[in-house]
Order: structure tokens, then sequence, then C-alpha cells
């Protein structure tokens, strides 16, 4: 599927990848994903880059090779009830390439069972400020390549709150 203009909407959606582009600078544009899946093989269960505002709710990404979620510059990212699991590779998410304004926020999502397999990553990588509210965050681990641990929060303002 390829968008030349407008903000992305996908409802109840499974397919094996979810990618949005632009490549050339920041868009203003939205990708919203509501109870949609991304399940097993290689790749991440979703890749954004360049992309202003990404919005998932009740969304699974589960069983991906690369990584659960990779977002590369984007000015915010918001999580609500999504469940990252059995991811490999990245682990269960990274998000790079944010500026200091940018803000992630996670809401009731569930981090349960992730592996990372290559080296010098992290199982959850957030370079933006950051929420996680309520969510869980179990059984993850490193394949024991550099013991560097699960999380690893860049910016200056970030809060876990239960």
């Amino acid at each position: 599927m390829v968008v030349k203009t407008g903000d992305v909407h996908l409802y109840s959606c499974k397919a094996k990848n979810f990618t949005a582009e632009n490549t050339w600078h920041v868009s203003g544009r939205t990708i919203l994903l509501s109870d949609c899946t991304a399940k097993d093989g290689a790749g991440y269960g979703l890749f954004a880059k360049d992309i202003a505002r990404i919005k998932a709710s009740d969304c699974k990404f589960i069983n991906k090779g690369e990584g659960g979620v990779k977002i590369d510059n984007c000015l915010s990212a918001e999580f609500k009830d999504c469940e990252f699991s059995l991811n490999s590779g990245d682990g269960a998410m990274r998000l790079v390439c944010f500026d200091n304004s940018a803000v992630a926020e996670f809401h009731r999502c569930e981090f349960v069972g992730n592996e990372v397999t290559y080296n010098h990553q992290y199982n959850i990588y957030v370079n933006s400020n950051v929420t996680f509210s309520d969510c869980l965050f179990a059984s993850n681990k490193e394949k024991d390549i550099d013991r560097k641990g699960f999380l690893h929060l860049t910016r200056p303002d970030f809060l876990i709150k239960n």
C-alpha cells in the first residue's frame, strides 16, 4: 500500500509487518492502528520512519525476528493496551532519533518474553521523553551478549508509574 497524501488509519488488520515511511523529512502525517496484529516472520511488527504521530491501541506485535516495533524520527508515539511479546533481534521496541520535544507514551501495555539477540541492543530502547503507565514487564531477557539490561532510557524526562 502506498499513500501519497493524508493520514493512514488501519482497523482490525492482520499482517506480517506494518511499514510507514516518508523518505524526505518528518511529515505532518498520522498513522493510527487499532486492533491490529503483526505476528511471526522476519522484519519488525511495525517500522515507521519520518512520521509525525503514531497512535496504536489494542495492537499486538508478536514473534517478530527483527523486533516488535522500530520507530525512527517521530514527534509523538502513543501505545494503549498493546502487547509486545516473544520478539527477538532488537527485542520489544526501539524508538530512535526523536528530538528533545518528542514524547512517547505507553499505557497498559505488556512487554513479555522478548529476547535481544543482536549485540549492543536493549530489549526496550527509548531515545525520547517517555511515560510508561500501568505496564507489565515480564520475562524479557538478552541473549547474554553484553549484559546491558532490558530497558534503556536516554532522555531527561521519563516516568514509570503504576
